[in-house]
């Protein structure tokens, strides 16, 4: 096996690892925010809002709300996977005795359906690009970069509010 290979399989692993050892997600957190296990469902969140804004045709609206609604219909089982995989992760690692060998057989389906949703959102994506002209390719690429630029400017307010509230704390008071 290849060095990189081995590093690769390395990092997902301690991924997935600490991902299951955070518990399973109960809708209570955020979850992801690019890429991974939750790729599909946010192409077809972006692509929806995405779509309102272009100026489509009725044929390509219908042709474009086909391939979401089939890319919705074929991941929905593969993220209930995802999520049954990530709760028998869970408790493999916090079991009493730990079993490398389960461990490692469930990060693989992991591994396969992340990547079987990978190519479903790759193909779903690919399909909505082919219907739109390059007007619209043009402006789609707009509203990405516009999006990219929001998302850095508000990483960046959110460090300097943090860098802020550092600075700003007082020294704990002098123990007796």
């Amino acid at each position: 096996m290849s060095k990189k290979i081995l590093i690769s399989l390395v990092m997902t692993g301690a991924l997935i690892a600490g991902s299951a050892i955070a518990g399973p997600r109960d809708g209570g957190d955020r979850g992801p925010r690019h890429g991974g296990p939750d790729m599909a469902p946010q192409l077809i969140e972006h692509l929806t809002r995405a779509i309102r804004e272009l100026d489509l045709s009725d044929a390509q609206k219908e042709g474009v709300h086909a391939d979401l609604q089939g890319l919705r219909e074929s991941v929905k089982p593969l993220v209930e996977s995802l999520h049954e995989n990530r709760k028998e992760l869970h408790s493999l690692i916090t079991a009493a005795s730990y079993d490398s060998e389960a461990v490692a057989a469930v990060a693989e389906q992991q591994g396969a359906i992340t990547a079987e949703m990978t190519i479903l959102a790759s193909a779903a994506a690919a399909s909505v690009l082919a219907r739109m002209n390059e007007e619209q390719r043009a402006q789609l690429h707009t509203m990405a970069e516009e999006r990219q630029d929001f998302r850095a400017d508000h990483r960046e307010w959110i460090n300097a509010r943090k860098e802020k509230h550092r600075d700003g704390r007082q020294a704990p008071p002098p123990s007796d």
